[in-house]
């Protein structure tokens, strides 16, 4: 398994981190998708009984971002109360997305109640509207159905992830229009390599995202290529039924050291994280563009768009930002802003590192025009036209940093 350059970044724009089969190893699961390029992982909740796994470990992981969403295989167990638990979600996480929701008419999806499955996800589709979080959506063979549904209640502003795509090329434009983001997993192999290369062509460049939808959708790439789940009892079974066929002295056994496609694995076999390298491989061969172009196109997409509005951290800096204005007079305020950027730099590495820095930066970025008059303007300072643009500070703090000297007077 080749390791990725130290200076690509990826962001797993949809995984499930929190599913049983794996929660337990979450914690090494990142370690090693973190060493192999992935920056930030966006964890969708599927159902009441998962959120609470969904919070703690955004609260463990810097680098995860949270989603809470009730899927449409989920909607015949839900409590009278569902809606209500989720909203208490968002408010206890305020940088929450909205995930993992959708409709479903597939093999699993055909047993539950569509009307059912309409009427949840568009409650939580106003949600997300309201909240203006952007949300991840599952859709399996009902994509006439979404695009209507999406009609007569977009735009969305703040954005939406198909993921996993798999619709036409021939949906994309009409998707994009009301906000979409089109993610790609493992599960693009299965679509006919044309098909699926016409579609990727028309998916505007700012609008590509990728992701693993970790534990499923494993590529099939070569087995030699890949990340596999240690104790995966799929694959624990399958290694011990190809040592029991094998000839004494045959090698069969040592299958995933081999360049065997993963379409040979059983169908049960858990997806790690970090084979979203495998995903990246795929896509840009089918766009025609290198993989470096495509990790940092799909990375700054993610960023913009989970950089909503509704961030907590958007929260924690205007609160700085506040106390500097009320301490402050004329342009120390800009000072005190330039040291604050300078010591949360000093600080960031002792958490995720770049894992945080995206998500200061775009929204900081996004609101300066709202931050920086504010602090200017306390106790009469100059105008920004008097600080010039090269006495401006550039603003690259990390909510690391943040966290760590939140309390300490050198802040404010």
């Amino acid at each position: 398994m080749a390791k990725l350059s130290s200076t690509l970044r990826l962001f797993d724009a949809h995984c499930h981190l929190q599913d049983p089969r794996i929660f337990d190893k979450a914690p090494q699961l990142i370690s090693v998708a973190v060493d192999s390029g992935v920056v930030r992982f966006a964890v969708n909740g599927t159902s009441e009984k998962d959120w609470h796994l969904v919070k703690q470990l955004s609260e463990l992981h810097p680098c995860i971002v949270p989603s809470f969403g009730l899927h449409p295989w989920y909607v015949p167990g839900r409590t009278p109360v569902w809606l209500e638990k989720l909203k208490e979600f968002f408010e206890a996480v305020p940088s929450a997305a909205v995930g993992e929701i959708g409709l479903d008419k597939g093999s699993r999806g055909r047993e539950i109640n569509f009307t059912d499955q309409i009427e949840v996800f568009q409650q939580q589709l106003e949600l997300a509207k309201s909240l203006e979080k952007p949300a991840s959506i599952h859709c399996v063979r009902a994509f006439g159905d979404l695009l209507k549904i999406m009609k007569s209640m977009g735009p969305f502003p703040a954005g939406f992830i198909l993921h996993s795509y798999l619709g036409s090329a021939e949906m994309v434009p009409e998707f994009s229009k009301l906000g979409a983001y089109f993610s790609f997993s493992g599960f693009l192999m299965s679509m006919e390599a044309k098909k699926a290369k016409k579609m990727l062509k028309t998916v505007p460049s700012d609008r590509i995202l990728l992701e693993t939808d970790a534990p499923d959708a494993l590529p099939k790439s070569k087995s030699n290529s890949l990340y596999l789940v240690e104790g995966d009892p799929a694959l624990t079974e399958f290694l011990k039924a190809q040592e029991q066929s094998a000839p004494t002295g045959s090698q069969q056994s040592t299958l995933l050291c081999s360049s065997a496609d993963a379409s040979t694995l059983p169908r049960e076999t858990l997806n790690h994280p970090a084979n979203i390298q495998n995903v990246l491989d795929y896509v840009a061969s089918l766009l025609g563009i290198s993989k470096e172009e495509l990790a940092e196109l799909s990375y700054r997409n993610a960023e913009h768009l989970f950089s909503f509005k509704g961030d907590a951290f958007l929260v924690l800096v205007f609160g700085i930002v506040y106390q500097q204005q009320e301490k402050s007079s004329n342009n120390a305020g800009i000072v005190g802003l330039m040291a604050f950027e300078r010591q949360v730099d000093n600080s960031y590495n002792r958490h995720c590192g770049d894992a945080w820095n995206f998500r200061a930066e775009m929204i900081i970025r996004r609101n300066i025009a709202f931050m920086l008059p504010r602090t200017v303007q306390s106790g009469a300072a100059r105008s920004k036209d008097e600080l010039g643009d090269q006495q401006r500070p550039q603003f690259r703090p990390s909510v690391s940093g943040v966290l760590d000297g939140i309390e300490s007077s050198t802040y404010i």
